[in-house]
Parts: structure tokens; sequence; C-alpha cells
């Protein structure tokens, strides 16, 4: 018999999804329910699509805070007329 990697945590998947929904992502959602179906099945493959989506989210977090910033920024830099 060879060597079998043991199943993948299912953890950082179901973190993943929760992230997901609570952020509106729909591209991290899908990728933690496909991490969390091949956990057992594929546990490197599952891994890996776990990092992904966990590398897009905090890309998509980053963007939104900046999204954010700027546009406080241009809020307050713009005169108000009454």
């Amino acid at each position: 018999m060879g060597y079998s990697e043991p199943p993948a945590g299912k953890g950082a998947a179901i973190g993943l999804i929760v992230a997901g929904v609570l952020c509106c992502n729909p591209l991290t959602l899908v990728l933690g329910i496909v991490s969390l179906v091949m956990a057992e099945s594929n546990p490197k493959a599952s891994k890996t699509c776990s990092l992904i989506g966990w590398i897009l989210f905090g890309i998509g977090l980053v963007a939104s805070v900046i999204y954010f910033i700027f546009s406080f920024a241009l809020a307050a830099s713009t005169p108000t007329t009454y």
C-alpha cells in the first residue's frame, strides 16, 4: 500500500463559507463549499482550494477598506452648499 494523505481539516473551509456569507463574497463562498466537499476525497486539492479562497477574501477585504477610505476622503473634501 502507498502513503495516503490524511483528510484535510474542515475548519478552514467552514470559516471560509462563513466569511463568504457575512461579507457577501460569492467566490469565497463557492471555494469554501468546494473545499468542504473535497476534504475527505482529495485533501490536497481541498487545502489548495481553501488557501486560494482565503487569499481572495483578504484581497477583497483590503480593496473594500481602500474603497471606503477614498469614498470618505472624497466626501469630506467636497464642499457643501445649502
